[in-house]
């Protein structure tokens, strides 16, 4: 039927603090991505609510493996084994979020249902001090500017980095030199971030199918390829959730890139508002 609203009149604030002003002084009625700092404020306030939790985003790091040393599987696979999610969390996303080893959500159809495993930092320092990388290798973090919970997910990265013995630099870049540069191969490491995907087969496909454009590490496996086929072609679910597990046990091996986490994100909302409903994809 008809809405029940006469007009409705969106307005563009991309500062995360003057939007959450503007709810909380009636500005507005509804904001979408309540900044997780904000959270707290508007649950304390009984003239508001908030709507949400878990979506289907993910928060990763992808490796530039035409760069090397990061072509060395060995040095991939220590990063990962001596990464620590909770506290990237916490400093991205105040801890309103989850880990992730798999690329999806296990709350999800086709999310991995690996367990996470804790992080092990002395491994991961004795395998790269084994490798006897360059003097003077300090690899950058290439990441947005423009996104606050990214860049500060890339400052915990570069701690830990630090951890285990590999001095690095961030590298912030507004969102259109980000994303010429990490498209082009112009990057080190780089923090990504992604959200709105409904169904795995296009976004695993965009993110690591080989020869896609928006593969950025160019990562090429014909077995990962073949079952991303198997997957767009079955029919059955939990077929297809099958095939994805095996997808993303490839990936974990391969590491081309480190899942971090994914955050749950929030809508608030004056209490009078009535039919909002929180879309799994995160967006109004």
């Amino acid at each position: 039927g008809l809405p029940l609203v006469d007009r409705m009149e969106v307005l563009i604030i991309p500062n995360a603090t003057t939007r959450t002003t503007a709810l909380v002084t009636g500005t507005v009625d509804l904001i979408e991505m309540v900044p997780q700092k904000d959270i707290a404020l508007i649950e304390g306030d009984e003239r508001l609510e908030l709507a949400g939790g878990l979506v289907a985003n993910l928060r990763w790091i992808v490796f530039n493996p035409q760069r090397e040393p990061f072509g060395n599987l060995a040095l991939r696979r220590a990063i990962a084994a001596g990464v620590d999610r909770q506290p990237i969390i916490d400093a991205a996303v105040f801890g309103y979020g989850e880990p992730l080893i798999g690329l999806y959500p296990p709350a999800f159809w086709f999310g991995y249902q690996g367990e996470t495993p804790a992080p092990d930092l002395e491994a991961a320092r004795a395998a790269i001090a084994a490798l006897d990388l360059p003097d003077d290798f300090r690899p950058k973090i290439l990441t947005f500017a423009d996104y606050e919970f990214l860049s500060n997910t890339s400052v915990v990265v570069q701690e830990q980095l630090r951890t285990m013995g590999i001095e690095s630099e961030i590298d912030p870049q507004e969102t259109a030199t980000y994303l010429d540069n990490l498209f082009s191969g112009n990057f080190d490491i780089a923090v990504m971030g992604a959200a709105g995907y409904t169904d795995p087969a296009e976004f695993l496909t965009s993110m690591l199918g080989t020869g896609e454009y928006t593969n950025p590490g160019k990562y090429s496996n014909p077995e990962f390829d073949e079952l991303l086929r198997q997957g767009l072609e079955a029919q059955d679910q939990e077929e297809r959730a099958a095939i994805y597990q095996q997808a993303q046990e490839i990936v974990i091996e391969d590491v081309p890139v480190i899942p971090l986490y994914t955050s749950n994100t929030y809508e608030g909302l004056h209490v009078d508002v009535e039919g909002f409903e929180h879309s799994l994809t995160g967006r109004l």
